[in-house]
């Protein structure tokens, strides 16, 4: 397995699949973090009301190109620069409702990667 760098607080040095006791409580405290920021983002985005699109005209993405909201998969550069436009918008949040209640499947849609979005779906359909 080779050696693991026990840095807590920084899950990136962590190995995959370690099973000393600090790795196993570093990322369980990681993971129960990060459910709960993804739980905090569905309550929010709970009580935007289904069927209003009217935010699309306020959104930061209009005017750009759609390859960098739809990149090629593995074309990280574009991924990180539509979240960084989206990081700055003021209707992120009604955009990610909105794909999250029609389920697209594909692209960056309120800041948030088809996998986040799934996770965020998960997390929606857990709840309810």
């Amino acid at each position: 397995m080779g050696k693991v760098t026990r840095i807590h607080g920084n899950m990136r040095e962590y190995r995959a699949g370690c099973r000393c006791e600090e790795c196993k409580e570093a990322n369980n405290s990681y993971m129960k973090a990060y459910r709960e920021k993804q739980r905090s983002m569905v309550e929010s985005i709970a009580f935007i009301e289904e069927g209003d699109t009217s935010w699309v005209a306020s959104a930061n993405c209009k005017g750009e190109g759609t390859n960098t909201f739809f990149p090629t998969r593995g074309d990280n550069s574009l991924m990180e620069k539509a979240k960084a436009i989206c990081s700055k918008c003021e209707v992120s949040r009604q955009c990610l409702a909105y794909a999250t209640r029609t389920e697209q499947t594909v692209g960056v849609w309120g800041g948030k990667s088809a996998r986040e979005r799934s996770a965020i779906t998960y997390l929606i359909k857990e709840t309810a």
